[in-house]
């Protein structure tokens, strides 16, 4: 994308700040393009803070949702008579 299309208008930037929070400091606010089921591609505005990632919706009002990045890998280990914890 050129760096035209990945700037984000101030109305939408509002709405990016009314969903994570007003009194969180974004360094970074970009327009991406997130690939999903193949070739399908959906605009979104990735906003990076000191300590958290957010990956919203491109239009207003804008929502952030929890993206899975697949399942979480636990083992089992057995302890004695069969106990077992997650590691």
């Amino acid at each position: 994308m050129t760096e035209e299309k990945t700037k984000i208008s101030d109305e939408l930037f509002e709405s990016v700040r009314e969903a994570v929070g007003r009194r969180v400091k974004l360094t970074l606010r970009r327009k991406v393009q997130l690939e999903v089921k193949g070739d399908k591609v959906e605009n979104r505005v990735l906003a990076l803070a000191s300590h958290r990632a957010y990956l919203l919706t491109a239009r207003v009002p804008s929502k952030w949702s929890v993206l899975n990045m697949g399942p979480a890998k636990h083992q089992q280990v057995g302890n004695k008579a069969g106990d077992t914890t997650a590691e």
